[in-house]
């Protein structure tokens, strides 16, 4: 008997070890991807380089994420990841690579979030698939080697996943408390965006929680304060600021973070701006034609204009509309799989 006990827990044991094997391997894969001349090859935002080494000059200019030394105008992005680059470029010294690396290592550590979330609910063949698609997705690998903000975004929001999952098992509140929490920090990465996720995790919630429904309705309450909370937190206190006291805020007119926030960052993006800005973009096309008459106006390898369908046009919908059919492909073999199994509900409340 002693013996079988034995053998269970050396096969359990080397199934363990190979397991962590591949995974490293994965880690290993993608850390050479996203490394690779990576003070050569990397995709810096000149405009965000910029306001990192003047974020390193003083507190003031760290906090209000100020683009120029003189703190006269800020960046058109929320901190939190510049704050994070900022620190890295202190410690390490300013730099391409000391920037990059931030993203380096949000990216590596989104993979080990994503296995380890997909594993719990699946099975270690499905985390470590789940980790090697992220690891070797194209855009996953571009952004993670740009200074630019996204990687936070996603290693934020796939802890606040996991949060909320933690929730639904345990039917506890403070890890929806938590959720909520890890939104509101995204939502300092990358503003509105941040948000797609809400609707989801509420429904999510709403189904899946082991209580009452009405008990899980009241407790979106305390959660959608949570996430009101530290969402607007920052911004809150930029704008209370006098605006003599603190930078313009960037690509706005009335010097304000929230119209920052739903104006430049969210409806601009997805609104068509109306006649006069189609005369000035006609204008200056007119203009850059006078001057040259042999080159076309450049608008952009990746400008889209603004509309309600805007992701889904070719220049943006091909850098992740790829993987579209695999997750369509994928979920319907999923539910095909754990349709009548034990617990068949939370699997598909998880797909």
């Amino acid at each position: 008997m002693l013996g079988r006990e034995d053998g269970l827990n050396r096969d359990q044991g080397d199934r363990q070890h190979l397991r962590h094997l591949v995974l490293s391997g994965i880690l290993v894969l993608a850390a050479a991807l996203r490394c690779w001349r990576l003070d050569a090859g990397g995709f810096i935002v000149p405009y965000y380089f910029a306001g990192v080494r003047s974020m390193m000059g003083s507190w003031h200019n760290f906090f209000y994420t100020a683009f120029d030394p003189a703190g006269f105008v800020s960046l058109d992005k929320p901190p939190v990841a510049f704050w994070v680059q900022t620190a890295s470029a202190k410690f390490l010294g300013f730099g391409i690579v000391s920037v990059l690396l931030p993203q380096v290592l949000g990216g590596l550590a989104a993979i080990v979030v994503l296995y380890a979330l997909v594993r719990r609910r699946f099975g270690t063949g499905a985390g470590l698939l789940a980790a090697l698609f992220l690891a070797l997705d194209p855009i996953s690998v571009a952004g993670d080697r740009s200074n630019s903000t996204e990687s936070w975004l996603v290693l934020t929001l796939l802890l606040a996943a996991a949060a909320l999952s933690r929730a639904i098992e345990t039917g506890r509140a403070r890890f929806l408390l938590l959720a909520a929490a890890l939104v509101g920090v995204a939502f300092n990465v990358k503003m509105l965006v941040a948000f797609g996720v809400v609707p989801a995790f509420a429904l999510v919630w709403l189904i899946g929680a082991p209580q009452t429904f009405w008990r899980r309705l009241g407790q979106l309450a305390p959660a959608g304060v949570v996430l009101c909370a530290v969402s607007l937190s920052w911004s809150l206190a930029y704008d209370l600021t006098p605006a003599q006291e603190r930078p313009f805020v960037d690509s706005t007119s009335g010097n304000s973070m929230f119209e920052l926030v739903v104006g430049h960052n969210f409806l601009q993006r997805f609104v068509p701006r109306g006649d006069r800005m189609r005369q000035t973009a006609a204008a200056s096309a007119t203009l850059n034609a006078s001057t040259d008459q042999t080159t076309a106006p450049v608008l952009g390898r990746e400008y889209v204009p603004a509309g309600p369908l805007r992701l889904a046009a070719p220049p943006l919908a091909a850098q992740i509309g790829w993987l579209l059919p695999l997750a369509l492909i994928g979920g319907f073999a999923a539910w095909r799989s754990y349709r009548g199994s034990p617990g068949h509900e939370r699997l598909m409340l998880a797909l």
